[in-house]
């Protein structure tokens, strides 16, 4: 089973970040160093694929927030071409 997010670096990662045109989906920065792939749904959850469409791209703060809590991702939807930016708690 996929249990941990795709990284900036992995093929699926870099994947993500050009779907979002390598900017923070929140804030937009667009430091590459600083930006994740995130999993919108875990991969130890039963819907967690390994796919664009549950992955969104992060910098470094908005992906810890997002982890925690702070940030949710708009209920039900997912990536399909435009970019789906996480809502706060």
């Amino acid at each position: 089973r996929w249990t941990s997010a795709p990284g900036a670096t992995s093929p699926l990662g870099q994947r993500v970040l050009r779907a979002y045109a390598e900017r923070c989906a929140p804030c937009r920065l667009r430091h590459q160093e600083l930006l994740d792939a995130a999993n919108i749904t875990p991969g130890s959850d039963a819907e967690g694929e390994p796919v664009i469409s549950n992955c969104v791209a992060l910098c470094k703060l908005h992906h810890a927030a997002f982890d925690r809590f702070f940030l949710r991702h708009p209920a039900g939807l997912r990536h399909r071409g435009s970019p789906v930016r996480p809502q706060r708690v």
